[in-house]
């Protein structure tokens, strides 16, 4: 398997995106954390958290793909118990722990799973030259209904992203896990 970073137009934006945001993040995360003890590990957490980021949106295959997710899930659970000393709410980080990456993670591998299981092939290029024969257009029963195994991948990798970015309904665990807000798991 060839492992490598993949540029494109749609990864090139997204570099902007990403860098732009951890750039400002970063900025302002210099003054609000100015004078914390934890400053220099704040700080590392956070750059991590770019370089994570950044592996998934350049990578050129599933397994690349997926050590950047699992890395951006490692540092948003870092950045979000980052005041870990402060008692009433150690226990509720674990909350997110929990929920978020673990829920995010087995959501991701379904679809990552089921693009290379009946293909071979990792690199996004060759599966993605491969899904209509791979795949076909033969219907999955799911609940009753009938759906097309490429709308169900695209589905699971959708809800993958809402689960781990914490969006509705996937992030009521998120408030209660933070102890005050911070800039880390903005991008």
């Amino acid at each position: 398997m060839n492992v490598g970073f993949q540029i494109d137009q749609l990864t090139a934006v997204m570099l902007l995106v990403v860098t732009t945001l951890s750039s400002l993040i970063h900025i302002y995360s210099v003054g609000y954390m100015h004078g914390d003890k934890g400053y220099a590990r704040f700080f590392a957490y956070l750059a991590l958290f770019t370089f994570f980021m950044l592996v998934l949106v350049m990578a050129n295959n599933f397994l690349l793909m997926f050590v950047g997710w699992e890395g951006v899930g490692l540092c948003s659970y870092l950045l979000i118990g980052f005041w870990y000393e402060k008692k009433p709410r150690v226990g509720r980080r674990h909350q997110g722990l929990c929920r978020e990456p673990r829920s995010a993670t087995s959501d991701s591998c379904l679809p990552c799973c089921s693009f290379f299981l009946p293909s071979g092939p990792w690199i996004f290029a060759e599966v993605f030259a491969s899904v209509p024969t791979a795949v076909g257009n033969a219907p999955y029963h799911l609940l009753g209904g009938e759906i097309s195994v490429i709308t169900l991948i695209a589905l699971l990798l959708f809800w993958a992203a809402t689960g781990k970015s914490a969006q509705l309904p996937l992030y009521v665990w998120l408030p209660d896990a933070m102890e005050r807000p911070d800039a880390g798991p903005a991008p």
